[in-house]
């Protein structure tokens, strides 16, 4: 019942083209495959990092070695207080516009982490998933605690990134 989880691929098997009733955050933790979203085919490496929105159908093919790590959650759900975060450049283009503009720009607007912001947040990713997995008392206070850490340096990475092809608009 709780708006927010995370499941590991460590690695991704074939899975099928599928939906969900929720969106979720993909960091691609090693390795590399196909990401198939309708008609289009886009490549993943380790450190890229994506939303898909839950109505949008999306499978994983050529899987080498992928790994990823989802966090699923339910925005309807959350009740978050965003405070300054929405007013981030790197909010605005990884929840809104990266995912509505994949096709126009070739995926090339996902963000790719380097591999020590990739650790960072991974460390955020680790430290929900024992919240969630543990449930001792506060535990919805502290998971969201790491989702929103997610969220935010997520958001701080995109605005910085140094890659002009991770710019929207620049792609």
């Amino acid at each position: 019942g709780f708006p927010v989880s995370v499941e590991r691929r460590e690695p991704q098997e074939p899975f099928g083209l599928h939906s969900h009733e929720f969106d979720e955050i993909v960091i691609i933790t090693a390795g590399s495959g196909i990401h198939v979203t309708g008609k289009e085919t886009y490549p993943l490496n380790a450190g890229d990092a994506f939303v898909i929105s839950g109505s949008r159908q999306h499978d994983y093919h050529s899987l080498q070695n992928l790994c990823l790590a989802n966090i699923l959650f339910q925005q309807d759900r959350l009740n978050l207080r965003a405070y300054d975060l929405r007013a981030l450049p790197g909010y605005h283009a990884l929840f809104t516009l990266e995912p509505t503009w994949r096709l126009r720009h070739q995926f090339n607007g996902r963000l790719r982490l380097t591999p020590p912001e990739l650790s960072v947040v991974m460390t955020f990713v680790n430290r929900l998933e024992e919240e969630l997995a543990a449930r001792t008392n506060g535990f919805k206070f502290m998971a969201m605690a790491s989702f929103m850490q997610i969220v935010g340096y997520l958001s701080r990475y995109y605005a910085r990134a140094k890659n002009s092809e991770s710019q929207i608009g620049r792609a």
